[in-house]
């Protein structure tokens, strides 16, 4: 006997712009409206900046509360994805207002580990609203055992759903792609994938490189693939780069060329601290596309993340760090190999599309 359809309201961030929220969002999107009714609500902005950035925002804000409040009461369920930014948790206490008399048919998904630090430990009023509503939903979704940590004070424990991120499955390699990609000698890959906003390290990971032996310089080509959302940034950088002929900035990059990018590279880098960060898509991207990573112990990324198994763990903004496990990668080919295979082995198990849709489709099937 086929599953009852739900009707469910999607409050959340859809590309464009191209984030891992917004993948992942569009993902599910796409995955529900195959099987259910679906009313969304856009959450996105053109601007990676969080916040308010411009008076057009503040009316896309009040047109969306319209759409709330009409779309409401003729949704079984209400899915929202919540902002880790002062004025984004503001909006989403508002939202939830409005969802007031349906709150037990809420479920809220967490992208973020900023929230904290950024909100609830400055902002006692927010973080008292939050808790009032967060403990009549039905459900939090969190990414990791670090995300519950960050909401244990807002929303009951048993309350919370983990529900890790994913790698596309185009992006997939067998193990013999991968060994063979990393047997061939000669130059190696390394690759920045992230928009290139404050606190991603792409800054400190050029200067990472120049600290490098000129020998080992010419042994490494590093790509930088996103979106600059400041254009006078752009061009700083582009000029920075220009000086080193092993360094090449793609662009934002998807479909085809990403996965051919991806395929390509045998050393993924984020050496990130950024405010908001989650738990990146692009490091399980790396994973399904047999690279080995170099990252940081920043937000969720000890989640899905193991110092010398899926690669090496380096220090927040420390180029002489980071440096280090450049080079260490690129001398020892076969740690980094060993590192690749037990990437492709956690993503095939841990992080497919498929699993993160079904799970999530539970939970909202768990809504009475």
């Amino acid at each position: 006997m086929p599953k009852e359809k739900l009707n469910i309201l999607m409050i959340a961030t859809l590309p464009p712009p191209i984030t891992g929220q917004s993948v992942a969002t569009n993902l599910l999107y796409q995955y529900l409206s195959s099987k259910h009714k679906v009313t969304v609500l856009n959450l996105s902005k053109e601007s990676y900046l969080a916040g308010v950035t411009s008076a057009g925002r503040v009316f896309s804000i009040l047109f969306l509360l319209g759409g709330v409040l009409k779309n409401i009461f003729k949704s079984d369920i209400i899915y929202l994805t919540i902002a880790q930014s002062k004025f984004g948790v503001l909006r989403d206490i508002f939202i939830l207002f409005l969802c007031i008399t349906k709150l037990n048919k809420v479920i809220l998904h967490s992208h973020g580990n900023g929230i904290k630090y950024t909100v609830y430990d400055k902002n006692y009023i927010l973080r008292s609203l939050s808790a009032f509503f967060f403990h009549r939903v039905h459900a939090l979704i969190v990414l990791g055992e670090s995300s519950e940590k960050v909401f244990k004070e807002i929303i009951q424990y048993d309350k919370m759903r983990i529900v890790q991120n994913f790698a596309a499955r185009e992006l997939f390699v067998s193990e013999n792609e991968l060994i063979l990609k990393h047997s061939k000698t000669g130059i190696v890959n390394v690759l920045f994938l992230s928009n290139f906003i404050n606190g991603k390290g792409y800054l400190e990971l050029f200067e990472a490189f120049e600290l490098l032996p000129l020998e080992l310089q010419n042994r490494i080509h590093i790509n930088f693939a996103g979106a600059f959302d400041d254009l006078k940034k752009k061009e700083e950088f582009l000029t920075l780069i220009m000086a080193h002929p092993q360094m090449k900035y793609l662009g934002v990059i998807k479909g085809e060329e990403k996965r051919i990018v991806l395929r390509n590279s045998h050393i993924f880098c984020l050496p990130t601290y950024y405010q908001y960060e989650g738990q990146p898509i692009s490091i399980l991207e790396a994973y399904a596309s047999g690279c080995a990573v170099i990252t940081t112990s920043h937000a969720g990324i000890l989640d899905i993340f193991k110092n010398k198994r899926n690669g090496l763990l380096v220090e927040i903004k420390s180029i002489v760090s980071l440096a280090g496990a450049i080079e260490y990668l690129t001398k020892h080919n076969l740690d980094r190999v060993n590192y690749a295979l037990n990437n492709i082995k956690d993503a095939r198990e841990l992080y497919q599309e498929y699993r993160f849709c079904q799970e999530i489709e539970k939970l909202l099937r768990s809504v009475n």
